[in-house]
């Protein structure tokens, strides 16, 4: 090996470990309770975020982070793309209703109850019989005029979002 890389390496292999100790210096520092001026002068911080306050603490950067708690999302029903009356066969009124809004009109017609969603040219009628055991009303029936199904269930669909 020639003498010029060998050079070259002993340079950087020592400028490794003068950085290395440079480093090793600032965490000692750190340990040791230096700070900057500017890091004595900062105080905890109170913040007013919808009405409550909330004191920042410092934080000491040498010291491991405690385990953040994750935030709690929201559960957000994800959004219907294409619905088909076979998915609405078992469902409670009020989950129908989640889908498709407030019925145009509703009857009762001995144990039946009768939801009608009128969309201009087609209507769809959905027909909720009471279980025996639980007395829960479920769609066990449905009925569109005027159109197909798919674009009846399109047209009430957007009556309820518009």
């Amino acid at each position: 090996m020639n003498l010029s890389k060998r050079t070259s390496q002993l340079k950087a292999v020592s400028g490794l470990l003068i950085l290395s100790q440079v480093l090793l210096g600032c965490t000692y520092l750190r340990e040791e309770g230096w700070l900057s001026p500017k890091e004595k002068e900062a105080e905890p911080v109170r913040v007013d975020a919808a009405h409550r306050e909330i004191e920042i603490e410092k934080v000491d950067a040498t010291q491991p982070r405690r385990p953040v708690e994750p935030i709690a999302s929201p559960q957000v029903k994800p959004a219907v793309t294409a619905l088909h009356a076979d998915d609405f066969t078992g469902l409670q009124p009020q989950e129908v209703e989640d889908l498709l809004g407030v019925p145009s009109s509703v009857d009762m017609q001995g144990p039946m109850l009768i939801w009608l969603y009128d969309a201009g040219p087609c209507s769809a009628t959905f027909q909720f019989f009471k279980e025996v055991e639980t007395e829960i009303y479920r769609l066990l029936q449905y009925d569109f005029t005027g159109g197909d199904e798919a674009t009846c269930l399109g047209r009430i669909e957007r009556r309820k979002i518009g």
